[in-house]
């Protein structure tokens, strides 16, 4: 039996990669494959007698030695058990033979970080030594002479690892995230019937036109420039639904208080399940100023609501006139304005959703693990 080693960070997290990853690791299993899995945590992952977990867990105070030591470990481990032919990183790591990038280009991510923080911010970052360890093992990371593929979730992705680090494109395969597209026909079906008992359930109005924002890290996301944005216009007739990770989510509400929108804008924080307000939105926003590729662009089509997305989100790549805008320049809050109030006309209706849904069929789970899958068994 094939042996095959995976290298992942974080395996306990219940993020968007992680899911992913233990995707992609069942898909492989599916296959007939031997799965060793290094990692620095306790996955929440059964060991069974083809998966294999290996723990190394950082003995060190600072996250960059963490970093650092990890990718070490690896590197120690991976280069002792010569008999697996792939290597396959899901994270940064400076050994690998396929590596998917999730997490995109971390250089891009640095520059496009000056377009929402202060100079001395953009200074600190040069300096900082957990941003520098990055920096260090995702050059390596394409520098290895073992490097025979890249999978990345956009092409805005693919033109950044060649823009950065000129790598041949034909390492470069673009794959676009996957959904459980079948597994939401159910709920999808019903949303009318839901939104109803939803909107009276928060004392909403389902007349209004539901916005909806969703993610971690509000600043990144670009929160404050939608908030204010929404602000300006003209309709009254708008709710917005915040979900989402935010350890300073006191300054967005007093954002919010401040210009006098507290009826207009609920924080719900984190929710593991955002099926129904998928059901009672109009349109989701994803105003990011980094975004490999968004899950919440497919999640959101595929429950049949139109998006709003900027330029910097590699999921715009999969939106079309019918199914969604995409925002040049986000600190330009009269551009936003107008995307926002051009977005009124497109109120969920029975006939747009099913139109909208439609297109996110092609990007089932099934069938994108499945091109992952195949073309990295071609090099076994």
């Amino acid at each position: 039996m094939d042996e095959i080693i995976f290298v992942k960070y974080h395996l306990k997290n219940a993020g968007g990669l992680e899911k992913h990853t233990k995707k992609i690791i069942d898909f492989f299993l599916k296959k007939q494959k031997k799965i060793t899995i290094l990692t620095s945590d306790k996955a929440n992952i059964i060991n069974t007698k083809d998966l294999t977990i290996k723990t190394f867990k950082p003995k060190k105070n600072f996250k960059f030695l963490k970093l650092l030591s990890f990718d070490k470990k690896c590197c120690t481990y991976t280069k002792d058990n010569k008999s697996q032919k792939i290597v396959f990183s899901l994270d940064r790591c400076t050994f690998h033979t396929h590596t998917r990038l999730g997490n995109g280009v971390h250089l891009k991510y640095l520059e496009n970080k000056k377009l929402y923080e202060s100079k001395f911010k953009t200074f600190l970052n040069k300096i900082n030594p957990l941003q520098l360890a990055i920096k260090r093992i995702e050059k390596r990371s394409f520098q290895t002479n073992n490097l025979k593929k890249i999978f990345v979730n956009s092409n805005m992705v693919k033109e950044e690892v060649i823009k950065y680090y000129n790598v041949d494109e034909s390492k470069i395969s673009v794959i676009h995230n996957g959904v459980e597209f079948y597994e939401m026909q159910k709920d999808f079906d019903k949303w009318k019937e839901d939104k109803e008992i939803f909107s009276k359930d928060l004392n909403l109005d389902k007349n209004d036109f539901h916005f909806l924002f969703i993610g971690n890290d509000y600043r990144r996301k670009g929160l404050e420039n939608l908030i204010r944005s929404l602000f300006l216009m003209k309709s009254e007739k708008f709710h917005l639904s915040v979900i989402g990770k935010e350890s300073k989510i006191d300054r967005y509400i007093k954002l919010v208080n401040k210009l006098g929108m507290e009826k207009k804008v609920t924080f719900f924080k984190e929710k593991q399940d955002t099926t129904k307000f998928y059901q009672l939105a109009d349109c989701l926003v994803i105003p990011s100023f980094y975004d490999p590729f968004a899950n919440v662009t497919i999640e959101a089509l595929s429950m049949g609501v139109f998006v709003i997305s900027s330029k910097y989100n590699g999921g715009k790549e999969i939106l079309s006139d019918e199914t969604g805008y995409i925002l040049d320049n986000l600190n330009d809050e009269n551009e936003f304005k107008n995307i926002l109030e051009k977005t009124l006309s497109r109120k969920k209706t029975t006939s747009s959703a099913k139109k909208i849904r439609k297109t996110a069929e092609k990007l089932d789970f099934k069938n994108q693990l499945n091109l992952l899958v195949e073309e990295t068994l071609k090099d076994l």
